[in-house]
């Protein structure tokens, strides 16, 4: 009634007096700015997930022939080929490779590690690669939109992903998302909805989840 009867019958000069059929609530435009909201976080979304995909890579670990053995995600961190990922099922690092999204894959060798972290990090043959810009670990908030990258290759297909969710809890500098993954999802990098890179997911056999912070990714690399 507010949106077409209401306003047929303002038009007559006997309704137009009762205030409540002359001035109906505008029901319609509080719906379209709840759209309009709505549509600019996707678009913020999809613009952010585009922007940081190209520094995102698979790490893969092959046998003499050539043989996928392991998997997981990495990103790099400088544009000379310097790339972060995990540091479990590593191994002595003889045949990995870093595929990007461009399907070409870089022979890498090894920088550092820690294990008590989860972190290593590794060098590509090669340089110009795309970087992403870490985020400020003291102004994240509770309840935070944020989303995964990672990549994998699916027959010799480089294939990103993403998933997206919100910050659940915030303890000394320790973040958690409500993002669920399998394994292949380890490595994978956590973004804000600005683009910035927030932490480093590292998922165990298990299943369970950690995320490694910006600010320990940022003395780590130091």
């Amino acid at each position: 009634m507010d949106r077409a009867l209401f306003p047929f019958l303002s038009r007559f000069q006997i309704f137009s007096k009762i205030k409540f059929i002359s001035e109906p609530k505008n029901v319609t435009q509080i719906i379209q700015r709840t759209e309009q909201i709505i549509v600019k976080e996707n678009d913020a979304l999809e613009i952010s997930i585009g922007k940081v995909s190209p520094a995102i890579g698979a790490i893969l670990i092959k046998d003499k022939s050539g043989k996928i053995l392991n998997q997981f995600s990495g990103v790099s961190l400088t544009s000379d080929g310097l790339v972060l990922t995990i540091s479990d099922s590593l191994g002595k690092l003889t045949n990995a490779y870093f595929l990007n999204r461009d399907g070409k894959e870089f022979l890498l060798s090894f920088v550092k590690r820690d294990d008590k972290l989860g972190l290593a990090i590794l060098k590509a043959q090669s340089s110009s690669f795309p970087t992403v810009p870490f985020a400020e670990i003291d102004k994240i908030k509770l309840g935070e939109k944020v989303f995964l990258v990672g990549a994998k290759s699916n027959s010799g297909k480089f294939i990103n992903f993403t998933n997206e969710g919100i910050i659940t809890s915030i303890e000394e500098g320790v973040l958690e998302s409500n993002l669920e993954e399998g394994r292949t999802a380890t490595g994978s990098s956590l973004f804000n909805i600005r683009g910035e890179m927030i932490g480093m997911n590292l998922i165990g056999t298990n299943g369970e989840t950690k995320i490694v912070a910006a600010d320990k990714i940022k003395e780590f690399i130091k």
